[in-house]
């Protein structure tokens, strides 16, 4: 289905055999804002998650093509003079997940809830923990096999952080052994 600024994937999914099938909720165009990328698919996502089940929000594309300031705004938390112009904090999506998820969470103060999260990267063509700090003994392991053969004094923080995906061919999940926090 195609709008004025995105594409809806529709219909049924099929299988092809031994073969790995992606699909994707929606895709966006340049002129698109953070709040209808949110309101197409963020909302669902947070939704799902406050039922139980896992929620990703994933967003790709080439580099400068605004995907760090979609994720996390502008970074500003108030407004800020620059220049003697007025500049407003601008929420990205991570901000809006946090809000609308603590909302719900909020409004249903007889059930108990155990948020976990995890943050990664996926920069030329490698998987990035971004919450894995170097130091972490537990986290020593996680890596390329380029990190692994390196002793730790060696070893640069990216080659850390990275991470290997793992794929079930029966199931088509995919699972990493990225750091999870638990958020209250």
């Amino acid at each position: 289905k195609v709008t004025q600024r995105s594409i809806r994937q529709t219909g049924e999914e099929k299988a092809i055999e031994g073969k790995s099938l992606f699909s994707f909720d929606e895709v966006f165009d340049e002129d698109a804002a953070t709040d209808d990328i949110y309101g197409a698919v963020g909302g669902a996502i947070v939704k799902g998650a406050v039922d139980g089940r896992n929620g990703t929000i994933f967003a790709y594309g080439q580099t400068g093509s605004g995907k760090t300031y979609t994720m996390q705004g502008n970074g500003l938390t108030g407004s800020i003079p620059k220049d003697g112009v007025e500049t407003e904090a601008v929420d990205g999506i991570i901000q809006m997940v946090a809000r609308d998820l603590f909302e719900h969470i909020g409004s249903d103060p007889t059930r108990e809830f155990l948020l976990r999260a995890s943050f990664v990267e996926v920069y030329n063509e490698t998987i990035r923990d971004l919450l894995h700090d170097h130091d972490d003994a537990e986290h020593q392991s996680i890596g390329s096999s380029s990190a692994s053969s390196k002793s730790p004094k060696k070893q640069n923080r990216s080659d850390l952080n990275s991470l290997i995906l793992r794929e079930d061919s029966k199931t088509g999940g995919v699972s990493l052994n990225c750091k999870e926090v638990i958020v209250t």
